[in-house]
């Protein structure tokens, strides 16, 4: 039945569009629609005939029949790809040429009767709806009697499907009629069409984009805003005036859930909700008067009545999340254009479930991520177990060689560098290096003066202080680089200047460890030798493969790696300083800028450090027992970028992931914080970190250089006194504690150790004993208050970590190594009996505290064999038993005594019989190199 809406235009009829609206067509449409078709026929037959000359007139082989029809569709497919997208209107006659070339096919072949025509009949639903595919119809409808489907499904199910369509198929395409509701097939691939056409143009990009670019495009946008206008009234007129005027086409797309489901109903409410909007301010701009598109509050109620019955037929989609969130929000935005009370409740209901459907799936999203990240680590673990990832050296890797272009992110390039020193990277490292007593350089060469160096004193401070050195952490990221190449600048042009070799300027050290848990880490190390030797720079590698992330445990890997990172520095550090060179400055300058301060702040602050520790790094800092300068550090990444840029610094791409803890942090968390306190809050979290330090040194000086001024070092560890400040907060503690431990090289007590340790230096009666702080190193705590803390190397407190000590007989006056303990036995000279037994049983330690001091020495008595003149040897023991036990270890510490390397007589070896003559061993344990 027609539409009788006043807003519908004139029609011709025919008799072949009683019922329905004529689609719109082009001639140019025709013509390519009737090549493709011809194409299609032709290629079709021209590999049937080739079938049939090859079966030698025995008809045509089954294998190449449908071998052609495959290869026929394959083609037709690849050659419609390349045809220009057409409007839903020029499908129809491209359907029934489609159907006709079908119908012919069989009627050339020997009609429906003949073998070939029974198997095309066979597949000619299938086929056909190939075809209509491959022209634009987007969503496939297969029909017909006997389908390829049908064959492979159950007669009953076969039967069933057919009914549910209602649909009949003709050989020659003409009638595809259904014959419960008598709609045409066409009308309903048509509406598929149009549907599919309207929803991919609205929700084309992302919501983002989209919001730019689509839905609500800036009034400053004047040019994008008619482009728009105009390109949806192009494409979208015809549709839109035909949905609104033909009350069947509209009941088609809202009511038939069978066929259109949601797709039609948010088809619909886009186009009088929103497409009509574009198309009518077109319009308006255009001047055009004889608009044919009805007025916008007709069409609103038509959205508003359309979006009540999307919420209400697809509620369980909408709350599934079946229906996509953009598209459920313009689903219900006719609501919200309603601008009643009633409809808007409705909408915000609505908007907290979409928020909360929303949370869950990301929620979901980032399960589904963790668990993909999980499973990458493990792939990545087993590859490294399995020798696969990581363990070649230099830069091949499972055969691949690494070059410059697959590591470098910017790669390096001759550069003017006449305006090097006014850069700011270069005055900061430059006043950095004068500040800590590095190097001075020739205040008038950079016209900032200050004092002028004549030959003289240049001589004299070259001859009286020696050629000072910088030592660089060279990572191969900008940070990294960029300092390594501006203190070469400086040298050469301070070279220049005093008319001198740039060795004896200054001396140029690069520390690269290679961590071998990368394929390129290779050749990233081999890339930044070459970058060092260019330079004039002295490097040195450590490469760690004696640990291997994912086969060492993660907690064992990051200890084992930092005390291998912190050792080259360390070692790197007693190089410089006792090869003759300057002392003065020696410390592992680290890339860190601005930006990483921000960071640290942030996660600091989640891990609980306190005020004075948000900072977690300053220019100066000791760690491990390693000076740590930081030049950059109140200097923003984009002068060091800058830097590199313009004066061509190469560095490494960044491999930080994304999921990664920093990356998240780096990409997602500070631009969030960044967008919604504004640019001013980075600078604000950097001035934190620097107010966090000042306040620290403050209380530094004003509490706690008291408290550091009574800690004694000694060669197997440190001490301090408790007593005096066992009433202060458990602040302060956890405070000095830090700086005690750190200073020392030692790791921090856990929260939980500091408040033990406070319940145990607090109470009236102190309780004497080992406490348990931390795992790798011992702590003891005396009566009067007073703690000891042991150097790991010398005392292994930790089981695991205990001296490989042998059962073997250690000869007189020459002894063993035993760790950094030196063990010697030694006969001492004839002495009285008496003399003998009050020397064995002089203990030996006097007191815990002098274990401290490293030299332990006790007596013991040695049996001489019948016959022989010498005692016998004495043996390595880790620990004593009770009835073998020295009288020198009675009463002492077991602890003590089973972790120390210790000499005793082998008892099992005592088969002498009658009077045993013995000889008096002093054994001497003495310790050396350790605690400054």
């Amino acid at each position: 039945m027609i539409a009788s809406s006043p807003y519908a235009p004139r029609r011709r009829s025919s008799s072949s569009s009683v019922g329905r609206v004529q689609p719109r067509r082009s001639s140019s449409s025709l013509i390519a629609n009737s090549s493709v078709s011809i194409w299609v026929f032709l290629q079709f037959w021209q590999r049937l005939s080739a079938d049939r000359c090859a079966g030698d007139n025995r008809g045509v082989d089954l294998r190449g029949f449908l071998q052609g029809v495959s290869d026929t569709i394959a083609s037709n497919l690849i050659a419609a790809a390349s045809v220009p997208e057409r409007s839903a209107g020029d499908a129809n006659p491209r359907r029934r040429r489609i159907s006709s070339i079908l119908g012919w096919i069989v009627r050339i072949l020997g009609g429906e009767s003949s073998r070939v025509g029974k198997v095309i009949t066979t597949i000619i639903g299938f086929t056909r709806e190939v075809l209509l595919r491959s022209i634009g119809a987007s969503c496939v409808i297969l029909t017909g009697g006997s389908t390829l489907f049908g064959h492979l499904t159950r007669g009953d199910d076969r039967d069933t499907s057919q009914m549910a369509l209602g649909c009949q198929l003709s050989v020659d395409g003409t009638s595809l009629e259904s014959e419960s509701n008598n709609l045409p097939i066409d009308t309903v691939l048509e509406d598929r069409c149009a549907i599919d056409s309207i929803v991919s143009y609205w929700f084309r990009a992302s919501p983002d984009n989209a919001q730019k670019s689509l839905w609500m495009i800036a009034s400053s946008s004047v040019e994008q805003m008619n482009r728009i206008d105009s390109e949806i009234s192009d494409r979208f007129r015809s549709t839109i005036l035909d949905l609104a005027c033909d009350e069947a086409m509209k009941c088609r797309w809202t009511d038939r859930v069978d066929l259109y489901d949601w797709r039609g109903k948010i088809a619909a409410i886009i186009a009088f909700d929103q497409m009509s909007r574009h198309i009518h301010r077109h319009d308006k701009m255009d001047g055009i008067s004889m608009n044919n598109l009805p007025e916008q509050r007709h069409l609103d109620k038509l959205a508003y009545s359309i979006a009540l019955k999307l919420q209400n037929v697809h509620e369980s989609e909408i709350k599934s999340g079946v229906i996509p969130i953009p598209m459920r929000i313009f689903g219900i935005m006719p609501l919200r254009h309603a601008s009643t009370i009633y409809d808007l409740e409705r909408v915000q209901l609505d908007v907290e479930s979409s928020a909360t459907l929303h949370e869950e799936m990301d929620r979901m999203i980032r399960r589904f991520r963790k668990a993909t990240n999980r499973r990458m680590a493990a792939l990545q673990d087993e590859a490294r177990r399995e020798g696969k990832l990581g363990t070649k050296s230099n830069s091949v890797m499972d055969g691949k060689v690494f070059d410059d272009d697959q590591i470098l992110e910017c790669y390096p390039f001759e550069a003017d560098m006449t305006t090097a020193y006014d850069h700011p990277v270069t005055k900061t490292i430059s006043r950095f290096i004068r500040k800590m007593d590095i190097l001075h350089t020739s205040d008038a060469r950079f016209r900032s003066p200050r004092e002028v160096f004549s030959s003289s004193d240049i001589e004299h401070e070259v001859d009286s202080k020696g050629v000072p050195t910088a030592i660089v952490s060279l990572s191969g990221g900008v940070d990294s680089m960029v300092i390594a190449a501006v203190l070469a600048h400086l040298r050469d042009i301070e070279a220049r200047v005093r008319h001198t070799s740039k060795d004896e300027i200054l001396r140029i050290v690069a520390i690269h460890i290679d961590y071998a848990n990368r394929p390129e880490s290779g050749a990233e190390a081999a890339y930044v030798e070459r970058f060092s030797e260019k330079l004039g720079i002295q490097f040195t590698l450590r490469k760690i493969d004696e640990i291997t992330r994912g086969v060492t445990a993660r907690d064992d890997y990051e200890r084992i790696a930092r005390e291998i990172r912190f050792d080259i520095y360390r070692r790197t550090c007693a190089e410089v300083s006792s090869d003759g060179t300057v002392q003065r400055g020696v410390g592992i300058m680290l890339g860190h800028h601005r930006g990483d301060l921000r960071e640290n702040v942030l996660s600091n602050a989640h891990r609980g450090c306190g005020p004075l520790d948000l900072s977690g790094m300053t220019e100066v800092s000791t760690n491990d027992g390693v000076v740590l300068f930081r030049p950059l550090l109140f200097l923003e990444k984009s002068f060091i970028y800058d830097y590199s840029h313009t004066y061509g610094v190469p560095y490494f791409k960044d491999t930080t992931p994304h999921w990664s803890t920093r990356g998240k942090l780096r990409n997602r968390l500070l631009p969030l914080l960044e967008e919604i306190y504004g640019e001013g809050s980075m600078n604000n979290l950097s001035t934190l970190a620097t107010e966090s330090d000042d306040a620290r040194e403050l209380i530094g000086e004003t509490v706690v250089t008291p408290f550091m001024s009574q800690v004694n070092k000694h060669p197997m560890g440190f001490t301090f006194e408790t007593a005096p400040w066992k009433g202060r907060s458990l602040f302060f503690w956890k405070f000095v504690l830090r700086q005690v431990l750190h200073n020392s090289g030692r790791g921090m007590f856990s929260d939980k150790s500091v408040s033990s340790f406070l319940e145990r230096i607090r109470v009236g009666t102190i309780k004497e004993g080992w406490l348990q702080c931390r795992k790798d190193y011992a702590v003891y705590l005396k009566r009067s208050g007073k703690v000891l803390v042991f150097h790991p190397d010398s005392f292994p407190f930790n089981k695991r970590d205990a001296y490989k000590v042998q059962s073997a007989p250690v000869e007189y006056g020459i002894g063993v190594k035993v760790g950094p303990w030196q063990i010697v036995p030694e006969i001492t000279a004839a002495c009285m009996e008496d003399e003998a037994d009050a020397l064995c049983k002089s203990k030996a330690l006097s007191d815990i505290d002098q274990l401290m001091l490293g030299d332990i020495c006790y007596f013991v008595k040695a049996p001489i064999p019948p016959g022989h003149s010498f005692p016998r040897q004495l043996t390595m023991m880790s620990g004593f038993k009770k009835r073998t036990r020295p009288a020198a270890w009675k009463g002492l510490d077991l602890r003590i005594e089973q972790t120390l390397p210790l000499l005793g007589v082998n008892h099992s070896c005592d088969d002498e019989v009658g009077d045993v003559t013995w000889a008096l061993i002093k054994v001497r344990l003495s310790l050396k190199g350790l605690g400054d």
